[in-house]
C-alpha cells in the first residue's frame, strides 16, 4: 500500500513551498522598506516595517500610503492643519507615526488615546482643509489659499493685513493668526481663498496679477 503516501507528501511539500514563498516575499518587503528609511535604529525600523506592511491593508487612512500622506489631526482641531516634513520632525524631536505627516496647527500633544479625524490628503498637497460633508481632511485646491496662515478671500479689495495673536485677541480671528482682507468680511472653511505666496516675516502684502497670488510687497516691481 505504498502508493497512498505520495499525495500526502506532495501536499506537505506544497505547504512548505507556499510558506517559504510568503516568507521570502515578506523579507523582500522588509528589506526594501528598511533600505528606504533614513533612521538606522533597528527598533524603529521594525516598527516602520510593520507600519508599512500594514499600510498595504485597508485601514482608516491615518498612516498614509502610496497615494496619501500620513495624517494625525486630532478631532476638534481649530486653526487649520500643516504638514511637518523631515526637517520639521527632526527639529521637534521626532514626529508621531515616525515620519512626516499632517498635524493640527494648535500643537496639541498626541498620545495613544488621541482620536484622529479621517484623512485623504494626497501627496505634495500644499494646503489641507476639513470637508464638513465628508467629515474628512482633504487637499484644498490651488485657489483655496495655499500657504499657512493666509485667509484672504477671493475678490478682496482694499488690501490685506496680518493679524497676530494680539490682533486676534482684540478682533477675533476666525481662522487663527494670519493674513486677512482689510474689508473685515467674515471667512471660514467654506470660503474661497486666494492663492498665497507671502514669505514669512513679511511686513506688507500685495496681489500680483501676473501669477494670481498674494505676495510680499517689498517695493520691487514683482514683489518676490
Amino acid at each position: 500500500h505504498h502508493h497512498n503516501r505520495r499525495p500526502e507528501a506532495m501536499a506537505a511539500m506544497s505547504v512548505i513551498t507556499i510558506a517559504a514563498a510568503v516568507y521570502l516575499l515578506l523579507s523582500a518587503t522588509a528589506l526594501f522598506v528598511a533600505n528606504a528609511l533614513v533612521v538606522p535604529d533597528p527598533l524603529k525600523v521594525v516598527e516602520q516595517v510593520k507600519e508599512n506592511v500594514g499600510g498595504l491593508l485597508p485601514h482608516d487612512g491615518n498612516g498614509g500610503g502610496f497615494l496619501n500622506d500620513a495624517c494625525y489631526i486630532h478631532e476638534g482641531c481649530n486653526g487649520g492643519a500643516g504638514y511637518c516634513d523631515w526637517d520639521c520632525c527632526n527639529n521637534n524631536g521626532g514626529c508621531w507615526g515616525g515620519g512626516p505627516a499632517w498635524f493640527c496647527n494648535d500643537g496639541g500633544a498626541i498620545d495613544a488615546s488621541t482620536v484622529f479625524d479621517r484623512c485623504e490628503i494626497h501627496r505634495n498637497c500644499k494646503y489641507a482643509q476639513f470637508n464638513e460633508v465628508l467629515r474628512t481632511w482633504v487637499c484644498g485646491h490651488e485657489g483655496d489659499g495655499g500657504g499657512k496662515g493666509c485667509y484672504i478671500h477671493t475678490g478682496c479689495n482694499g488690501g490685506a493685513g496680518y493679524c497676530d495673536s494680539q490682533c486676534c485677541n482684540d478682533n477675533g480671528c476666525s481662522m487663527g493668526e494670519g493674513w486677512y482682507c482689510n474689508d473685515g468680511e467674515n471667512v471660514d472653511d467654506s470660503t474661497q481663498f486666494d492663492r498665497c505666496l507671502i514669505s514669512p516675516n513679511c511686513e506688507a502684502a500685495k496681489y500680483n496679477d501676473l501669477i494670481s497670488a498674494w505676495v510680499c510687497d517689498q517695493g520691487k516691481p514683482f514683489g518676490f
